[in-house]
Protein backbone atom coordinates (compact mmCIF):
# COMPACT_ATOMS: atom_id res chain seq x y z
CA UNK A 1 0.00 0.00 0.00
CA UNK A 2 1.57 3.45 -0.86
CA UNK A 3 2.13 6.17 2.05
CA UNK A 4 -0.70 8.53 0.96
CA UNK A 5 -3.14 5.23 0.54
CA UNK A 6 -1.78 4.38 3.93
CA UNK A 7 -2.26 8.34 5.25
CA UNK A 8 -6.16 8.20 3.62
CA UNK A 9 -7.07 4.93 5.40
CA UNK A 10 -5.79 5.77 8.84
CA UNK A 11 -7.56 9.58 8.43
CA UNK A 12 -10.72 7.50 7.22
CA UNK A 13 -10.06 4.97 10.23
CA UNK A 14 -10.03 8.12 12.73
CA UNK A 15 -13.04 9.96 11.58
CA UNK A 16 -15.10 6.14 11.84
CA UNK A 17 -14.06 6.47 15.44
CA UNK A 18 -15.01 9.45 16.27
CA UNK A 19 -18.64 8.86 15.00
CA UNK A 20 -19.28 5.49 16.39
CA UNK A 21 -23.13 5.11 16.73
CA UNK A 22 -23.83 7.75 13.64
CA UNK A 23 -26.50 6.85 11.36
CA UNK A 24 -25.22 5.11 7.85
CA UNK A 25 -26.15 6.60 4.80
CA UNK A 26 -25.40 4.53 1.38
CA UNK A 27 -24.04 4.97 -1.58
CA UNK A 28 -23.65 3.13 -5.00
CA UNK A 29 -20.31 2.15 -7.50
CA UNK A 30 -21.48 0.92 -11.25
CA UNK A 31 -19.39 -1.84 -12.42
CA UNK A 32 -19.04 -2.13 -15.91
CA UNK A 33 -17.62 -5.27 -18.05
CA UNK A 34 -17.10 -5.07 -21.70
CA UNK A 35 -15.30 -6.98 -24.50
CA UNK A 36 -13.87 -4.18 -26.96
CA UNK A 37 -13.32 -6.78 -29.88
CA UNK A 38 -9.12 -6.76 -30.28
CA UNK A 39 -8.88 -2.89 -29.28
CA UNK A 40 -7.45 -0.93 -31.06
CA UNK A 41 -8.14 -2.55 -34.59
CA UNK A 42 -9.76 -0.74 -36.48
CA UNK A 43 -10.14 2.16 -34.96
CA UNK A 44 -8.50 4.60 -37.75
CA UNK A 45 -8.32 7.86 -36.62
CA UNK A 46 -10.24 6.85 -33.10
CA UNK A 47 -13.41 5.85 -34.43
CA UNK A 48 -14.34 2.67 -32.66
CA UNK A 49 -12.92 4.86 -29.73
CA UNK A 50 -15.32 7.70 -30.32
CA UNK A 51 -18.30 5.09 -30.12
CA UNK A 52 -16.37 3.80 -27.01
CA UNK A 53 -16.77 7.32 -25.59
CA UNK A 54 -20.67 7.66 -26.61
CA UNK A 55 -21.24 4.21 -24.42
CA UNK A 56 -18.95 4.98 -21.47
CA UNK A 57 -20.07 8.56 -21.40
CA UNK A 58 -23.75 7.45 -20.75
CA UNK A 59 -22.83 4.66 -18.13
CA UNK A 60 -20.48 6.46 -16.33
CA UNK A 61 -19.01 3.76 -14.76
CA UNK A 62 -16.91 3.84 -11.15
CA UNK A 63 -14.78 0.77 -12.45
CA UNK A 64 -14.69 -0.70 -16.15
CA UNK A 65 -12.68 -4.38 -16.57
CA UNK A 66 -12.36 -5.06 -20.28
CA UNK A 67 -11.14 -7.74 -22.30
CA UNK A 68 -9.47 -8.37 -25.31
CA UNK A 69 -7.52 -5.12 -25.46
CA UNK A 70 -3.85 -5.89 -27.21
CA UNK A 71 -1.23 -3.95 -25.42
CA UNK A 72 -0.27 -1.34 -23.04
CA UNK A 73 -0.34 1.51 -25.71
CA UNK A 74 -3.75 0.52 -26.54
CA UNK A 75 -4.66 0.77 -22.79
CA UNK A 76 -3.26 4.05 -22.92
CA UNK A 77 -5.06 5.18 -26.06
CA UNK A 78 -8.49 4.30 -24.46
CA UNK A 79 -7.78 6.41 -21.56
CA UNK A 80 -6.45 9.24 -23.28
CA UNK A 81 -8.38 9.18 -26.07
CA UNK A 82 -11.38 7.84 -24.74
CA UNK A 83 -12.31 8.34 -20.82
CA UNK A 84 -10.34 11.15 -20.26
CA UNK A 85 -12.69 13.00 -22.37
CA UNK A 86 -15.57 12.10 -20.13
CA UNK A 87 -13.87 12.67 -16.60
CA UNK A 88 -10.15 13.37 -16.16
CA UNK A 89 -10.68 11.73 -12.86
CA UNK A 90 -9.94 8.28 -14.88
CA UNK A 91 -7.05 6.08 -14.28
CA UNK A 92 -5.84 2.49 -15.67
CA UNK A 93 -4.27 0.09 -13.48
CA UNK A 94 -1.01 -2.26 -14.60
CA UNK A 95 -1.22 -4.05 -18.00
CA UNK A 96 0.10 -7.58 -18.26
CA UNK A 97 0.74 -8.62 -21.14
CA UNK A 98 -0.08 -12.48 -21.68
CA UNK A 99 0.03 -15.46 -23.92
CA UNK A 100 -2.86 -13.99 -25.82
CA UNK A 101 -5.62 -11.33 -25.54
CA UNK A 102 -5.60 -9.46 -22.63
CA UNK A 103 -7.31 -7.50 -19.95
CA UNK A 104 -7.27 -4.30 -18.22
CA UNK A 105 -9.31 -2.18 -15.75
CA UNK A 106 -10.21 1.19 -15.46
CA UNK A 107 -11.79 3.48 -12.38
CA UNK A 108 -12.25 6.78 -11.08
CA UNK A 109 -9.61 7.49 -9.05
CA UNK A 110 -11.89 10.12 -7.09
CA UNK A 111 -14.22 7.54 -5.70
CA UNK A 112 -11.71 3.99 -5.27
CA UNK A 113 -7.98 3.38 -4.87
CA UNK A 114 -6.31 0.74 -6.83
CA UNK A 115 -4.97 -1.53 -4.25
CA UNK A 116 -3.07 -4.26 -5.49
CA UNK A 117 -3.50 -6.74 -8.72
CA UNK A 118 -3.23 -10.34 -9.29
CA UNK A 119 -2.15 -12.56 -11.82
CA UNK A 120 -3.50 -15.83 -12.31
CA UNK A 121 -2.10 -18.24 -15.54
CA UNK A 122 -4.23 -20.18 -17.40
CA UNK A 123 -3.43 -22.46 -20.66
CA UNK A 124 -4.46 -20.18 -22.46
CA UNK A 125 -5.13 -16.73 -21.48
CA UNK A 126 -4.71 -14.98 -17.81
CA UNK A 127 -7.44 -14.27 -15.53
CA UNK A 128 -6.54 -10.78 -14.02
CA UNK A 129 -7.55 -9.36 -10.41
CA UNK A 130 -7.60 -5.84 -9.29
CA UNK A 131 -8.41 -5.20 -5.78
CA UNK A 132 -10.13 -1.97 -4.38
CA UNK A 133 -10.53 0.41 -1.61
CA UNK A 134 -13.76 2.57 -1.61
CA UNK A 135 -12.64 6.10 -0.69
CA UNK A 136 -15.63 7.47 1.48
CA UNK A 137 -16.61 3.97 2.49
CA UNK A 138 -17.59 3.73 6.31
CA UNK A 139 -14.87 1.16 6.51
CA UNK A 140 -11.72 2.79 5.98
CA UNK A 141 -10.34 -1.15 5.64
CA UNK A 142 -12.90 -2.56 3.68
CA UNK A 143 -11.50 -3.78 0.32
CA UNK A 144 -13.08 -6.14 -2.50
CA UNK A 145 -11.77 -7.71 -6.01
CA UNK A 146 -12.80 -7.54 -8.81
CA UNK A 147 -11.67 -10.42 -11.54
CA UNK A 148 -11.79 -10.19 -15.28
CA UNK A 149 -11.26 -13.36 -17.66
CA UNK A 150 -11.76 -14.28 -20.96
CA UNK A 151 -12.74 -18.02 -21.24
CA UNK A 152 -12.08 -20.30 -24.21
CA UNK A 153 -14.40 -19.84 -26.54
CA UNK A 154 -16.43 -22.68 -28.93
CA UNK A 155 -18.97 -25.58 -29.04
CA UNK A 156 -17.74 -28.78 -28.27
CA UNK A 157 -17.03 -31.32 -25.07
CA UNK A 158 -12.96 -30.03 -25.84
CA UNK A 159 -13.70 -26.15 -25.63
CA UNK A 160 -16.09 -26.58 -22.43
CA UNK A 161 -13.42 -28.68 -20.92
CA UNK A 162 -11.24 -25.83 -21.34
CA UNK A 163 -12.95 -23.51 -20.12
CA UNK A 164 -13.67 -25.44 -16.70
CA UNK A 165 -10.15 -25.79 -16.57
CA UNK A 166 -9.39 -22.06 -16.99
CA UNK A 167 -12.14 -21.88 -14.06
CA UNK A 168 -10.20 -24.19 -12.04
CA UNK A 169 -7.20 -22.01 -11.43
CA UNK A 170 -9.44 -19.30 -10.21
CA UNK A 171 -11.27 -21.78 -7.84
CA UNK A 172 -7.62 -22.58 -6.32
CA UNK A 173 -6.96 -19.22 -5.76
CA UNK A 174 -10.42 -18.30 -3.93
CA UNK A 175 -10.03 -21.49 -1.72
CA UNK A 176 -6.76 -20.02 -0.09
CA UNK A 177 -8.39 -16.79 0.84
CA UNK A 178 -10.86 -15.73 3.79
CA UNK A 179 -14.02 -17.42 4.22
CA UNK A 180 -15.96 -13.75 3.92
CA UNK A 181 -14.08 -12.93 0.59
CA UNK A 182 -15.50 -9.97 -1.29
CA UNK A 183 -14.87 -10.90 -5.00
CA UNK A 184 -16.92 -10.60 -8.47
CA UNK A 185 -16.06 -12.72 -11.53
CA UNK A 186 -16.84 -10.69 -14.45
CA UNK A 187 -15.47 -10.98 -18.47
CA UNK A 188 -16.66 -12.97 -21.86
CA UNK A 189 -16.88 -16.37 -20.43
CA UNK A 190 -18.21 -17.96 -23.65
CA UNK A 191 -20.80 -19.49 -21.60
CA UNK A 192 -23.58 -21.32 -23.99
CA UNK A 193 -25.89 -22.69 -21.16
CA UNK A 194 -26.51 -22.87 -17.42
CA UNK A 195 -26.09 -26.47 -17.64
CA UNK A 196 -22.62 -26.11 -18.40
CA UNK A 197 -19.86 -27.43 -16.35
CA UNK A 198 -17.70 -24.59 -15.59
CA UNK A 199 -21.11 -22.32 -14.47
CA UNK A 200 -22.17 -24.68 -12.28
CA UNK A 201 -18.54 -24.79 -11.04
CA UNK A 202 -18.89 -20.99 -10.58
CA UNK A 203 -21.83 -21.03 -8.72
CA UNK A 204 -22.16 -23.88 -6.88
CA UNK A 205 -18.31 -25.32 -6.04
CA UNK A 206 -15.82 -22.14 -5.00
CA UNK A 207 -14.73 -21.73 -1.54
CA UNK A 208 -16.31 -18.81 -1.28
CA UNK A 209 -19.37 -19.32 -3.94
CA UNK A 210 -20.65 -16.77 -6.70
CA UNK A 211 -24.22 -15.50 -7.30
CA UNK A 212 -25.43 -14.78 -10.72
CA UNK A 213 -27.54 -11.52 -9.34
CA UNK A 214 -29.99 -11.93 -12.20
CA UNK A 215 -30.95 -15.86 -10.69
CA UNK A 216 -30.97 -16.65 -14.59
CA UNK A 217 -29.90 -20.59 -14.16
CA UNK A 218 -31.94 -21.48 -17.06
CA UNK A 219 -31.31 -22.60 -20.98
CA UNK A 220 -30.40 -19.00 -22.23
CA UNK A 221 -29.16 -19.94 -25.68
CA UNK A 222 -31.45 -18.88 -28.63
CA UNK A 223 -34.36 -18.58 -26.18
CA UNK A 224 -37.06 -15.98 -27.25
CA UNK A 225 -37.80 -16.06 -23.46
CA UNK A 226 -34.63 -15.12 -22.54
CA UNK A 227 -33.79 -12.95 -25.06
CA UNK A 228 -32.94 -10.07 -22.48
CA UNK A 229 -29.67 -11.59 -20.98
CA UNK A 230 -28.33 -12.21 -24.57
CA UNK A 231 -24.74 -9.99 -25.10
CA UNK A 232 -23.64 -11.36 -27.97
CA UNK A 233 -23.09 -10.85 -30.89
CA UNK A 234 -24.56 -7.28 -31.64
CA UNK A 235 -24.16 -7.92 -35.75
CA UNK A 236 -25.86 -10.35 -38.04
CA UNK A 237 -23.73 -10.01 -40.47
CA UNK A 238 -19.82 -9.72 -40.93
CA UNK A 239 -18.31 -6.51 -40.26
CA UNK A 240 -14.53 -5.49 -41.41
CA UNK A 241 -13.58 -5.64 -37.60
CA UNK A 242 -13.93 -9.35 -37.76
CA UNK A 243 -16.70 -9.51 -34.92
CA UNK A 244 -18.60 -12.68 -34.38
CA UNK A 245 -22.23 -12.27 -36.71
CA UNK A 246 -25.24 -14.31 -35.84
CA UNK A 247 -27.33 -11.67 -33.83
CA UNK A 248 -28.31 -11.61 -29.92
CA UNK A 249 -28.72 -15.07 -28.93
CA UNK A 250 -25.95 -15.56 -26.38
CA UNK A 251 -25.18 -14.98 -22.86
CA UNK A 252 -21.24 -14.75 -23.06
CA UNK A 253 -20.91 -11.69 -20.72
CA UNK A 254 -21.36 -11.55 -17.19
CA UNK A 255 -20.36 -10.22 -13.36
CA UNK A 256 -21.54 -13.06 -10.78
CA UNK A 257 -21.01 -11.82 -7.27
CA UNK A 258 -20.14 -13.43 -3.95
CA UNK A 259 -22.83 -14.58 -2.13
CA UNK A 260 -22.54 -12.13 0.98
CA UNK A 261 -22.84 -9.64 -1.81
CA UNK A 262 -26.77 -10.66 -2.15
CA UNK A 263 -27.60 -10.00 0.79
CA UNK A 264 -29.76 -6.97 2.48
CA UNK A 265 -26.99 -5.12 4.08
CA UNK A 266 -23.20 -5.87 4.47
CA UNK A 267 -20.07 -3.46 3.49
CA UNK A 268 -20.74 -4.07 0.28
CA UNK A 269 -24.55 -5.02 -1.45
CA UNK A 270 -25.81 -5.61 -4.38
CA UNK A 271 -28.02 -3.02 -6.16
CA UNK A 272 -31.24 -4.80 -6.60
CA UNK A 273 -32.47 -4.09 -10.54
CA UNK A 274 -29.36 -2.30 -11.28
CA UNK A 275 -28.20 -5.49 -13.36
CA UNK A 276 -28.60 -5.56 -17.12
CA UNK A 277 -27.03 -5.78 -20.38
CA UNK A 278 -26.60 -2.77 -21.34
CA UNK A 279 -28.72 -1.79 -24.90
CA UNK A 280 -30.53 -4.84 -24.69
CA UNK A 281 -34.50 -4.18 -24.89
CA UNK A 282 -35.13 -8.04 -25.44
CA UNK A 283 -36.75 -7.63 -28.32
CA UNK A 284 -33.35 -8.33 -30.70
CA UNK A 285 -33.29 -11.90 -30.85
CA UNK A 286 -31.15 -12.76 -33.41
CA UNK A 287 -31.01 -8.91 -35.26
CA UNK A 288 -28.78 -6.58 -35.33
CA UNK A 289 -28.54 -4.42 -31.98
CA UNK A 290 -29.74 -1.11 -34.45
CA UNK A 291 -32.50 -2.85 -36.33
CA UNK A 292 -35.85 -0.64 -35.91
CA UNK A 293 -36.51 0.92 -32.88
CA UNK A 294 -34.38 -0.15 -29.51
CA UNK A 295 -36.92 0.45 -26.57
CA UNK A 296 -33.73 1.56 -24.20
CA UNK A 297 -31.51 3.44 -25.81
CA UNK A 298 -31.58 6.18 -28.74
CA UNK A 299 -30.34 4.92 -31.96
CA UNK A 300 -26.91 7.08 -31.64
CA UNK A 301 -26.41 4.55 -29.01
CA UNK A 302 -27.72 1.60 -30.67
CA UNK A 303 -25.07 2.24 -33.84
CA UNK A 304 -22.27 2.67 -31.23
CA UNK A 305 -22.97 -0.53 -29.46
CA UNK A 306 -23.18 -2.44 -32.96
CA UNK A 307 -20.31 -1.01 -34.42
CA UNK A 308 -17.83 -0.55 -31.15
CA UNK A 309 -17.75 -4.39 -30.61
CA UNK A 310 -19.27 -7.60 -31.10
CA UNK A 311 -20.68 -7.52 -27.45
CA UNK A 312 -22.80 -5.53 -24.99
CA UNK A 313 -21.67 -4.61 -22.07
CA UNK A 314 -22.85 -6.05 -18.99
CA UNK A 315 -23.17 -3.24 -15.98
CA UNK A 316 -24.24 -3.46 -12.29
CA UNK A 317 -24.42 -1.28 -9.17
CA UNK A 318 -22.60 -2.13 -5.59
CA UNK A 319 -24.18 -0.41 -2.98
CA UNK A 320 -22.07 0.25 0.53
CA UNK A 321 -22.50 2.20 3.88
CA UNK A 322 -21.14 5.38 4.49
CA UNK A 323 -21.23 7.68 7.48
CA UNK A 324 -23.45 10.70 8.26
CA UNK A 325 -20.52 13.03 7.94
CA UNK A 326 -19.46 11.62 5.26
CA UNK A 327 -22.63 12.21 3.60
CA UNK A 328 -23.19 15.29 5.05
CA UNK A 329 -20.15 16.21 2.27
CA UNK A 330 -22.21 15.79 -0.44
CA UNK A 331 -24.94 18.95 0.33
CA UNK A 332 -21.52 21.38 0.67
CA UNK A 333 -22.10 24.38 -1.29
CA UNK A 334 -20.52 24.75 -4.76
CA UNK A 335 -19.98 28.51 -4.50
CA UNK A 336 -19.31 31.12 -2.17
CA UNK A 337 -22.42 32.74 -0.61
CA UNK A 338 -23.37 35.48 2.20
CA UNK A 339 -27.29 35.29 2.33
CA UNK A 340 -29.57 37.90 3.63
CA UNK A 341 -29.95 37.86 7.64
CA UNK A 342 -33.12 37.03 9.01
CA UNK A 343 -35.10 38.53 10.59
CA UNK A 344 -34.56 41.62 9.19
CA UNK A 345 -35.27 44.32 10.53
CA UNK A 346 -34.34 42.75 13.97
CA UNK A 347 -34.24 43.15 17.84
CA UNK A 348 -32.28 42.33 19.42
CA UNK A 349 -30.58 39.81 17.41
CA UNK A 350 -30.35 38.59 14.13
CA UNK A 351 -29.14 34.95 12.49
CA UNK A 352 -26.74 35.85 9.17
CA UNK A 353 -25.80 32.90 7.29
CA UNK A 354 -22.97 32.13 4.59
CA UNK A 355 -21.70 29.28 2.45
CA UNK A 356 -18.24 27.98 1.95
CA UNK A 357 -17.77 25.63 -0.78
CA UNK A 358 -13.92 24.77 0.44
CA UNK A 359 -12.01 25.46 3.75
CA UNK A 360 -11.41 28.86 3.85
CA UNK A 361 -9.97 31.69 6.01
CA UNK A 362 -13.23 33.54 6.68
CA UNK A 363 -13.97 36.81 8.37
CA UNK A 364 -17.38 37.95 8.96
CA UNK A 365 -17.25 42.17 10.34
CA UNK A 366 -20.13 44.02 11.06
CA UNK A 367 -19.21 47.90 10.21
CA UNK A 368 -21.64 50.91 10.40
CA UNK A 369 -22.55 53.33 7.91
CA UNK A 370 -19.11 55.30 8.42
CA UNK A 371 -17.46 52.54 8.27
CA UNK A 372 -16.40 51.87 11.87
CA UNK A 373 -15.36 48.34 13.29
CA UNK A 374 -18.57 47.14 15.31
CA UNK A 375 -18.09 43.97 16.01
CA UNK A 376 -15.83 41.10 14.45
CA UNK A 377 -17.88 38.01 14.49
CA UNK A 378 -16.01 35.73 12.76
CA UNK A 379 -12.20 35.45 12.12
CA UNK A 380 -9.97 32.42 10.78
CA UNK A 381 -9.94 29.12 8.85
CA UNK A 382 -13.21 27.47 8.73
CA UNK A 383 -14.13 23.90 7.24
CA UNK A 384 -16.35 23.97 4.33
CA UNK A 385 -19.89 24.23 4.76
CA UNK A 386 -23.10 25.88 5.49
CA UNK A 387 -22.55 28.08 8.49
CA UNK A 388 -24.57 30.19 10.34
CA UNK A 389 -23.92 33.26 13.23
CA UNK A 390 -26.18 34.87 15.75
CA UNK A 391 -25.58 38.68 16.51
CA UNK A 392 -26.82 40.08 19.52
CA UNK A 393 -26.92 44.13 18.60
CA UNK A 394 -23.58 44.27 20.91
CA UNK A 395 -19.99 45.46 19.73
CA UNK A 396 -16.56 44.38 20.68
CA UNK A 397 -17.13 46.08 24.45
CA UNK A 398 -20.21 43.89 24.89
CA UNK A 399 -22.37 47.24 24.73
CA UNK A 400 -25.69 47.79 23.03
CA UNK A 401 -25.70 49.55 19.66
CA UNK A 402 -28.12 51.99 18.71
CA UNK A 403 -31.12 51.51 16.19
CA UNK A 404 -30.05 51.93 12.67
CA UNK A 405 -28.39 50.49 9.66
CA UNK A 406 -25.53 48.26 9.69
CA UNK A 407 -23.03 46.84 6.92
CA UNK A 408 -21.97 42.64 7.10
CA UNK A 409 -19.26 42.10 5.39
CA UNK A 410 -17.58 38.61 4.06
CA UNK A 411 -14.16 38.28 3.35
CA UNK A 412 -12.10 35.24 1.82
CA UNK A 413 -8.86 35.11 -0.16
CA UNK A 414 -11.48 34.15 -3.01
CA UNK A 415 -14.87 36.26 -2.32
CA UNK A 416 -15.90 38.93 -0.56
CA UNK A 417 -19.48 40.52 -0.69
CA UNK A 418 -21.23 43.08 2.02
CA UNK A 419 -25.12 43.40 3.05
CA UNK A 420 -26.93 45.66 5.06
CA UNK A 421 -29.20 44.91 7.84
CA UNK A 422 -31.33 47.04 10.30
CA UNK A 423 -31.75 47.08 13.65
CA UNK A 424 -34.79 48.42 15.24
CA UNK A 425 -34.57 49.05 18.99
Amino acid sequence: MSKSSFLRKFGIALLVLGLQGLTAQERTLKVMAYNLLNYPDHDDQYVRTDYFVTIFGAIEPDILVVTEIKSQAAVDRLLEFGLSRISRDYAAGPFIDGRDTDNAVYYRADRVTLESNIRITTALRDINGYTFSIDDHDDGTFTFTIFMAHLKASTGAENEGRRHAEARRLADYIAQQDSNYYYAFAGDFNIYRASEAVYKLLLDSMAVDLEDPLYARVEWHDNSNYSYLHTQSTRTGQLPDGGASGGLDDRFDFILLSHQMLRDSGPLTFATGSYSAFGNDGDHLNANINDGDNRVVTRSMADALYYGSDHLPVILELSYPITLAVAERATWPVTYALHQNYPNPFNPGTTIQFDLPVASATRITVYDLLGREVVRLADGPLEPGHHRLEWDGRDSRGQMVPTGMYIVSMRTPEFGKNIKILLLR
